[in-house]
């Protein structure tokens, strides 16, 4: 590409000749960016593609250029700019940078900002970008849609030289600031409480990618989160580890799909025989990577053990796992689930399921103990279904010397104690919605 067309691209996606877009801003994410950028270190910003990752980009833009930052003085690169796609290398990224400065001719006595989306397909980024650290007065903000963003040869050597933030879909709270419903007092909660209800219900049943939020067709909803799944899984695993049968990977994810919160084994699906061993390896790699998925695995002070445990899998968003029609009623206890264990992730919680005589959904581990333990269910009127919950619940708690915690609901709240002539315990029922806003 010369140089003269090379420009006309950076030009279209930059804000050198024209206003910044409208958005939404994602608080917890910008405040972040905020506290970060006064350690002039670079930041990368990770997770699925749509979770908004370049508009948080943009946000950071318009801050910039409201604190006079000059607008020459800011790049801004595309890499899922179709042109590129030609020569997705570090040639380009010279190119870009040498394109960049014949034009804008950017001051240097004043700190310089690139921003560089979606980078994660050019192999080696890291060195081009090292190469700047120490002698030139620039910041980088990147972004990238794969776990593996940084390669193992250059990780350890940026290590101590970026700060990493994991953007996720919109939040609850994130939701109800979308739909323009602000909690900041109890009073506002209280008055509020029949809004949150009826908005938690919209929540629960798919829409938590920021974009498909504001959409209110319905049908159009489901063609661009059927279009998300379709790129996740053609561009982001089929192309870039050259798989042919797609058909195949899509299999394996229904599979997980309609199996998501329960548990599995590799030695178990390959006795479908569907799929080689090493084939559904490499597959559920790819899955994680990409963060369509996430493995949970069963707490054992035992590193070993804990590897050949079964594993249960959970989506990174609902409408994923509702890809197969399954209906909304049917689903319901599993959302629920995979709802919690997506919050517990953003709480940056690490994460195990307890099993032993009975099983626990999530306990949570902090400096090698655990220190919570959470059931989740729809709800607790059958008396079976109660003592089932109930009971794993205390097995976690008396396993892990516990004394309170919970179980989430949809919608029920009470608090109750167990206890026998050996131990007593608290259990706390709290609907789900509610959890999520403390």
């Amino acid at each position: 590409m010369e140089q003269k067309e090379l420009f006309k691209v950076l030009d279209f996606w930059n804000y050198w000749n024209r206003d910044l877009e409208k958005s939404y801003d994602r608080v917890d994410y910008t405040s972040r960016i905020e506290k970060l950028k006064k350690a002039n270190e670079n930041i990368v910003l990770k997770w699925i593609r749509r979770s908004w990752k370049s508009t948080i980009l943009g946000l950071e833009i318009e801050k910039l250029l409201k604190s006079w930052v000059k607008k020459e003085n800011i790049l801004f690169v595309n890499f899922e700019e179709p042109k590129f796609f030609w020569k997705l290398n570090l040639e380009l990224l010279e190119q870009i940078w040498e394109t960049y400065n014949y034009y804008l001719e950017p001051d240097t006595n004043n700190k310089r900002y690139v921003f560089l989306d979606e980078i994660q397909n050019i192999e080696a980024w890291e060195k081009w970008v090292l190469k700047f650290y120490e002698r030139d007065n620039i910041q980088f903000f990147i972004t990238g849609s794969s776990s593996k963003l940084l390669s193992k040869e250059f990780s350890t050597v940026l290590a101590w030289r970026y700060l990493s933030i994991n953007v996720y879909p919109l939040s609850f709270k994130e939701f109800l600031l979308f739909k323009d419903l602000q909690i900041n007092t109890k009073l506002d909660f209280l008055r509020k409480e029949n809004n949150i209800k009826k908005l938690f219900e919209e929540y629960i049943n798919n829409w938590w990618f920021p974009k498909i939020s504001l959409l209110e067709d319905e049908k159009l909803k489901k063609e661009e989160l059927n279009s998300y799944f379709d790129t996740i899984i053609i561009k982001d695993i089929a192309k870039r580890y050259n798989i042919w049968n797609i058909e195949d990977l899509k299999k394996l994810a229904y599979y997980f799909l309609s199996n998501d919160t329960k548990l599995f084994s590799v030695n178990k699906l390959k006795n479908l025989d569907l799929w080689a061993y090493d084939t559904i390896k490499k597959y559920i790699s790819f899955f994680k990577e990409t963060y369509l998925f996430f493995e949970l695995q069963k707490f054992d002070y035992s590193l070993k053990k804990q590897m050949i445990n079964q594993s249960k899998i959970y989506s990174i968003d609902l409408w994923f796992v509702n890809l197969l029609s399954f209906q909304f009623s049917e689903n319901i206890w599993r959302n629920l689930e995979n709802l919690v264990f997506i919050e517990l992730k953003r709480r940056n919680k690490e994460i195990y399921y307890h099993k032993k005589e009975k099983e626990c959904d999530f306990v949570i581990l902090e400096q090698n103990k655990i220190t919570e333990a959470i059931q989740v269910s729809y709800n607790l009127l059958d008396p079976d279904t109660k003592k089932r919950e109930i009971d794993g619940l205390i097995n976690a708690m008396k396993t892990y010397e516990l004394e309170e915690w919970i179980i989430l609901t949809y919608n029920e709240e009470e608090e109750f104690t167990e206890e026998n002539k050996y131990w007593k315990f608290k259990i706390r029922v709290i609907p789900v919605w509610k959890w999520l806003l403390l």
